[in-house]
């Protein structure tokens, strides 16, 4: 598991660095909105969610730096590959 999570931890680092070379940029409301689904496909409110991390002993600023990572990946992807990538409604 320590292996698993070094990796995806390189990984994120990667992609952020990544989006920064192509000046993505992901806004606190970008990352608060997502949080938002997270909780409402969760059956909960964003408040509900965030004391549920901290009674459990995890730091919501961990998550909050996963989906920056996400959406930074998905955002630098699309804006390199967008143009090359044409996905009809069928596929």
């Amino acid at each position: 598991v320590e292996q698993q999570v070094k990796k995806s931890l390189i990984d994120e680092k990667i992609q952020l660095q990544a989006a920064k070379l192509q000046k993505v940029f992901v806004a606190e409301a970008d990352i608060l909105e997502a949080l938002k689904n997270i909780a409402k496909d969760n059956k909960m409110t964003l408040a509900q969610m965030e004391t549920m991390f901290k009674e459990k002993g995890i730091n919501v600023n961990t998550l909050k730096d996963r989906i920056r990572a996400q959406i930074a990946w998905a955002r630098t992807i699309r804006e390199a590959f967008g143009a090359l990538v044409q996905v009809s409604e069928v596929e």
